[in-house]
């Protein structure tokens, strides 16, 4: 609504800060769109700064952070996280990154998530274990899984990313711990 007001080139909007589009709709603030067009080639925010990629890997490096290459995360044959409710299980890994991919959980299946919500019942229940980047002991997940005497790894960070669909892998629920067994072609 705003870019078409402004005449603004939509698909530069995602890469206003809350702050920038107030500037620009309160006090009818200018901008430069060169900035804007820099953040459409990569951009990060932390720490409450916007960094552009050629910024982001320095300041991550200054303040003691570590990159990870896409190479390393393909041939990992590990990941570890939190145990969250014990046990073990045997299955093949189905990504779900929001509700509208959780039609692709089928009985037996590994549940890999961000996180989970109550939206991810009935997934849940197909479910035979549940690994998530996110959470706690007392996150969603953890609840769930314990209810259903489910295992359950979470915090791992990187699930998401590592895992691929129909990767077959082996849970240690026990010790918070994901085993790749056979990578999906």
């Amino acid at each position: 609504m705003i870019a078409k007001e402004k005449s603004w080139p939509k698909n530069l909007m995602k890469f206003f800060l809350i702050q920038e589009l107030k500037k620009a709709v309160i006090a009818k603030q200018k901008y430069n769109f060169s900035e804007f067009k820099k953040r459409n080639d990569g951009c990060a925010y932390f720490a409450n700064q916007l960094f552009t990629k050629k910024e982001i890997s320095t300041v991550l490096k200054v303040r003691g952070y570590k990159l990870i290459d896409k190479k390393i995360l393909s041939t990992a044959t590990q990941l570890k996280g939190f145990s969250a409710s014990p046990g073990q299980a045997r299955g093949k890994v189905k990504v779900v990154m929001n509700r509208e991919q959780l039609n692709k959980i089928t009985p037996g299946d590994i549940l890999v998530s961000p996180m989970t919500t109550p939206a991810y019942m009935p997934a849940m229940t197909k479910a035979a274990a549940f690994v998530t980047d996110e959470g706690g002991i007392i996150c969603h997940a953890a609840i769930v899984s314990r209810e259903m005497k489910k295992p359950c790894i979470v915090g791992t960070k990187n699930a998401t990313k590592i895992l691929r669909g129909d990767d077959l892998v082996e849970l240690d629920a026990n010790n918070g711990i994901v085993n790749i067994i056979e990578r999906a072609e």
